[in-house]
């Protein structure tokens, strides 16, 4: 008998025991409505705590969650969800995104499972192969990254279509990582909604295919939907005790600012030292920017010196750095993610954190921005369909720089304002590092115009629409953390840019969070062949004498705040 399936059995020998010894007290009539017999031990749940089932007075607001212990399995039943699914013995839960997603830990497998809604006009099937698996079964994106496909079937089980898709990937010699095996299971019970159940293991065999199927089998989705399904985080800045006391300083000062301080992208201001640029736009609008924006691929060297060149003139700069390969591009192909969290590119990283930690000057470090997205190679659409993976990366270059006694680096998590694709799995709340991991929280959110209104029914969005919304959205999780609007800008087309301007000044100061905020100086073009680089989202504030004298002024009040 293998050693994990023996530790299983013990436990669940152990746990029957228990419930012996504790008595009839644990009732066969429990608050739910599980289809077995006789349960010797139960745990309850509400709002992502464990208590006792006397505290259970009120499903109306509360999310009550119930595990039952048998000998061979664990039934996790949601009361909100209103289904019972049968789990391995040992499965440990995580209800703090149960909002989301709920994750259970056991010997076997990891196993997290989410409700997922199907967008109007798709089918189940459909919608999962062109969207959420747009790069997952892409013979390329296997082939390059070592992944093994071992299923993709669709099957009747009990009253519902499934989807069983198993791919198992062949990691590096020497990587840390060991539960490479992923089943994805689609079940649907109709035509408005899926559930989503992961397993993460470390083969690919006989024990972990039984369980999937007991798994599959039990799911019971005919329960009586009680209460509401709620996320109970505790999300807050746990900040480094090595920190440099200039550091430190910075970050309080971000952070008990009673005002905004805005910053700029200007293509290529710190990568090329484009400073002429800087300075004709900072005296057009009459202002010296205290942010500079610049952007570097996990194996571009560290900005160094230019960086010394912006702190001289008063300038702390937002360094993005994204793990991929020619910015995002081609992510049905080889995936670098994949060989940096398996240690192939650890001597990279640690250079890279050496001349940060020489570099000595406070800097603003903004890691894998909009993770929660499909157009980025560390998003879960391109990484296994897995935020875990992402999490991964995060803590493995932030210990890398910690380790490398790296002291002036403030970490910003930072997603996209919407989730691509819009289902829970794939949500901000699935990527977050860990308090410890995190110090600032970043917020993207543009007026994108109306460029590609036939195309995709783009909108025209004012800055106090985007913002009341990622307010309404983040602020519940991420109230402790200064805010950082790490980029945004308007477009032109749609409506008035200079208007949009002058009422983003007026709304801007009453996001309290909100410490800066940073304009994309830049322009999107549309990457169409037949187009030839036509703009389609003009994001310079200086593109017009309009556009510019809007934001001179705006820039002006503040000034004198």
């Amino acid at each position: 008998m293998k050693k994990k399936q023996l530790v299983m059995t013990i436990l669940a020998i152990a746990l029957l025991s228990i419930g012996i010894v504790l008595g009839m007290h644990f009732r066969t009539e429990t608050t739910s409505s599980i289809t077995e017999p006789f349960s010797p031990f139960v745990r309850f749940y509400k709002d992502g705590m464990e208590v006792s089932e006397k505290e259970i007075t009120d499903f109306t607001n509360a999310d009550i969650k119930e595990l039952h212990y048998f000998i061979d399995k664990v039934t996790y039943i949601s009361h909100p969800h209103g289904f019972q699914v049968d789990l391995p013995p040992d499965a440990e839960p995580d209800f703090s995104i149960a909002g989301q997603v709920v994750r259970f830990k056991s010997e076997l497998a990891d196993i997290n499972i989410s409700q997922e809604q199907i967008p109007e006009g798709y089918d189940p099937q459909t919608y999962i192969r062109e969207y959420m698996h747009r790069y997952l079964l892409e013979p390329s994106y296997l082939e390059r990254n070592r992944i093994t496909l071992h299923k993709n079937a669709i099957e009747k089980v009990r009253n519902m279509t499934v989807q069983i898709v198993a791919l198992e990937r062949i990691p590096a010699p020497g990587s840390e990582v060991t539960k490479n095996t992923y089943v994805h299971c689609y079940l649907h019970p109709d035509h408005s909604t899926f559930y989503r159940i992961l397993f993460k293991a470390e083969d690919y065999d006989d024990a972990l295919i039984a369980q999937i199927y007991k798994t599959l089998y039990s799911f019971n989705d005919a329960l009586e939907k009680k209460g509401t399904p709620k996320t109970s985080t505790d999300f807050h800045p746990v900040l480094p005790d090595n920190w440099s006391k200039e550091t430190r300083d910075v970050y309080h000062n971000i952070a008990a600012s009673d005002t905004v301080a805005w910053g700029a992208f200007i293509p290529g201001v710190i990568r090329d030292r484009n400073l002429s640029a800087l300075h004709e736009l900072e005296e057009k609008i009459d202002y010296s920017f205290d942010v500079l924006l610049e952007y570097i691929n996990h194996n571009d060297p560290f900005p160094k010196d230019n960086m010394e060149l912006a702190y001289e003139q008063g300038k702390i700069v937002e360094l993005t750095m994204q793990v991929s390969s020619i910015m995002n591009s081609n992510l049905a192909g080889f995936n670098p993610v994949f060989e940096v969290i398996d240690g192939v590119l650890e001597e990279t990283f640690r250079k890279l954190a050496r001349d940060a930690k020489a570099f000595g000057k406070p800097f603003l470090f903004r890691l894998n921005n909009e993770m929660n997205s499909d157009w980025v190679s560390y998003g879960a659409t391109a990484t296994l369909n897995d935020p875990d993976i992402y999490i991964h990366l995060w803590r493995y270059i932030y210990r890398i720089f910690e380790e490398e006694g790296v002291n002036n680096a403030i970490w910003i998590f930072n997603p996209n304002n919407n989730s691509f694709p819009p289902q829970n799995y794939n949500h901000m709340l699935a990527y977050y590092p860990g308090n410890e991991y995190v110090h600032m929280f970043g917020i993207t959110g543009y007026n994108t115009g109306t460029y590609y209104k036939k195309e995709n029914n783009e909108k025209w969005f004012s800055f106090e629409e985007l913002y009341d919304n990622i307010q309404a959205t983040s602020e519940p999780y991420f109230k402790e953390f200064p805010w950082i609007i790490t980029e945004f800008g308007s477009s032109s087309f749609g409506g008035n840019k200079p208007l949009w301007i002058t009422d983003m000044f007026a709304a801007i100061s009453k996001y309290k969070n909100i410490k800066i905020a940073v304009w994309f100086n830049a322009d999107d073009l549309d990457p169409r062949p037949e187009k030839n680089n036509q703009v389609a989202r003009p994001y310079r504030l200086d593109e017009t004498k309009q556009t510019t004298e809007a934001f001179k002024r705006g820039i002006a009040a503040f000034k004198k705040q």
